[in-house]
């Protein structure tokens, strides 16, 4: 199956296209992607009885390790390609994961997550041993972006996990309107003027309007998600359009 991953310019490859230079990812060198995640929640065991206290779980992190080879023209170019991988999210920051198969491109932010291990060698001094572990908070991996226009209009995604919609209303547009999807309404009671945005996060329920986060413009913030597997029907003004992306755990 054909692998590539992509990470902050640097790229691992399932084979190794050029030869005199490249990160190969070996035969058990890819993990964390493709499995699911662990499971965490607040158990309480009942007293004196069987069994524990129904509480919802919740999917954990992303752990994703990818390990293999660095191959090398020269010493030189061997040191300067594992200098490379070494500092790659070496400044705690979040950097882009970008995964391509047989099936599509999916990708997830994440930050290192323990030390890059690289281990030359020394025969040779033109190839050497790598590992590399990241850490994703939000565990779900992220496909193509769909987009629906129209005052009611059936979201789907071709995904595995419930989708987090983005709503775009377009000015002019009076005030309050309402987005609505599931038996779960948005409100919002701020009018726009010709060329204003609206974009309505359903994660957080927050309004941006050009850009720039509005506060106490809602009357109701009961957000949704769009299930995998089915369409769901969204209605708002005629100027809404709908955007999910396909969605996987």
């Amino acid at each position: 199956m054909m692998l590539t991953v992509h990470i902050e310019g640097v790229t691992f490859e399932g084979w190794a296209r050029d030869l005199d230079a490249a990160y190969v990812i070996g035969p058990d060198g890819w993990s964390g992607w493709d499995d699911g995640v662990d499971v965490r929640r607040d158990e309480t065991a009942r007293p004196g009885a069987h069994g524990s206290f129904d509480t919802p779980g919740y999917l954990s992190a992303r752990v994703i390790t990818i390990s293999g080879s660095i191959i090398a023209r020269s010493p030189t170019q061997l040191a300067a390609m594992s200098d490379r991988l070494t500092g790659l999210i070496a400044d705690g920051d979040k950097a882009r994961i970008s995964v391509q198969n047989d099936f599509g491109t999916t990708y997830a932010d994440v930050r290192l997550a323990s030390k890059t291990q690289v281990r030359v060698n020394g025969a040779t001094g033109t190839d050497a041993e790598f590992q590399v572990n990241l850490w994703a908070p939000d565990m779900r991996k992220y496909g193509e972006v769909n987009s629906f226009a129209g005052s009611s209009v059936d979201v789907f995604h071709r995904g595995n996990f419930p989708a987090v919609p983005t709503i775009t209303v377009v000015g002019p547009r009076s005030a309050p309107y309402s987005v609505s999807s599931q038996g779960r309404t948005v409100t919002v009671t701020q009018a726009l003027t010709s060329g204003q945005t609206h974009e309505i996060d359903m994660s957080t329920g927050w309004v941006l309007r050009n850009g720039v986060l509005q506060l106490s413009v809602t009357s109701a913030a009961d957000v949704f998600t769009i299930p995998p597997g089915v369409p769901a029907t969204v209605t708002g003004p005629a100027s809404m359009t709908v955007s999910v992306s396909d969605t996987y755990v």
